[in-house]
């Protein structure tokens, strides 16, 4: 029997979702299913237990960030080692999950993620066949309130005739790609790759968790990418953050915030740091005026990470006094709906 096996990375649940209901659409049409979770441990066991066989299927499922794969799934799929077996190359799919705000129109786009992720598995030897992506509710509840109930259910619902048809192509062995535009490629690159190097690290340094949270560590526990540790009964974030906000829809008590503080922190120091001396202009004044711009902004990039790294570990160490946690972890997000997983069924709620 071949077996179908799911390489999965999903933060709030919907590529999961997809992995499930893919799984048991394939189990009906004779493949043994089986499902694999892509994080930092995953990442560090490498690809020594997986055994492939003949008619095997591996599918990489993962969510779009800034147009692209996200670092963790790239990571991963390059650790696999080189793909191989007798008799050719092994069979591979690729499908990504990008946001959707309406059930009227589609307003998310895949941008080069499926592409990219083609690129990283055939640079490791294996024969992608196939590329598609879902539109599933966007869940960026860092920045605004998850859907109501019924608009999720609209738009999941839109997906179910999709699912099957992926479901009978894959089982067919269909080769079958889904175009990806040149404008996605020209915006992707600089965009994935500015996400990836500087967006998802600040991303993470916003987090904070309010007077609401009791220390269970359910974050730190559950994070993908193992960016939380617990100081103190605290949660603390680090820049090995993917921003997939898996720990502010998960907190049983709604305590993760995006924080105000915080917030005004990055942007005070941005103000503050990327204005270039006029004294160093004028040292540089034979040069281009590019070149003390790009070097000035190259510094005080990273002497701005390493000063908000300074000051989130003085934020997490302040958060153990009681009454500074409602300032500290005081944000937009108290008052906004989380995202529920819907592969696990968690019901609608606000904090």
């Amino acid at each position: 029997m071949s077996t179908a096996r799911f390489h999965v990375f999903s933060g709030t649940g919907n590529g999961r979702s997809i992995a499930r209901e893919l799984s048991a659409r394939l189990g009906l049409r004779g493949f043994s299913t089986e499902m694999l979770e892509v994080s930092f441990r995953s990442i560090e066991k490498g690809s020594a237990t997986i055994s492939r066989g003949e008619g095997d299927l591996d599918i990489f499922i993962f969510p779009v960030y800034a147009m692209s794969v996200p670092r963790i799934m790239a990571r991963y799929a390059a650790g696999l080692g080189r793909a191989g077996r007798q008799g050719g190359a092994p069979r591979a799919a690729v499908l990504s999950v990008n946001g959707r705000i309406s059930p009227e129109r589609r307003d998310g786009h895949e941008g080069q993620a499926l592409a990219q992720a083609e690129r990283v598995l055939r640079r490791r030897g294996w024969d992608v066949r196939y590329r598609e992506t879902f539109d599933y509710p966007q869940n960026v509840t860092s920045i605004g309130s998850a859907q109501d109930a019924e608009t999720r259910a609209a738009i999941v619902s839109l997906m179910a005739p999709r699912l099957e048809t992926v479901a009978e192509e894959l089982a067919a062995g269909l080769r079958r790609k889904r175009p990806c535009p040149a404008w996605a490629h020209i915006l992707g690159w600089p965009f994935g790759w500015l996400y990836r190097i500087f967006g998802r690290r600040a991303w993470g340094l916003l987090f904070a968790a309010d007077e609401r949270c009791d220390g269970c560590g359910l974050c730190a526990e559950r994070c993908p990418s193992g960016a939380i540790r617990m100081r103190g009964g605290r949660p603390g974030w680090s820049y090995a953050c993917e921003g997939c906000e898996r720990c502010m829809n998960l907190c049983p008590k709604k305590a993760i915030q995006a924080s105000l503080l915080r917030f005004s922190l990055v942007i005070g120091l941005s103000i503050a740091l990327f204005r270039v001396p006029p004294g160093l202009r004028e040292a540089l004044s034979s040069l281009p005026g590019w070149v003390p711009t790009l070097g000035w902004m190259g510094a005080a990039t990273l002497a701005g990470f390493a000063l908000l790294r300074l000051l989130d570990l003085a934020l997490v160490a302040l958060s153990r006094l009681a009454f500074l946690r409602p300032i500290l972890g005081f944000g937009w997000t108290r008052w906004t709906r989380r995202y529920p997983d819907p592969s696990r069924g968690s019901t609608d709620g606000r904090p």
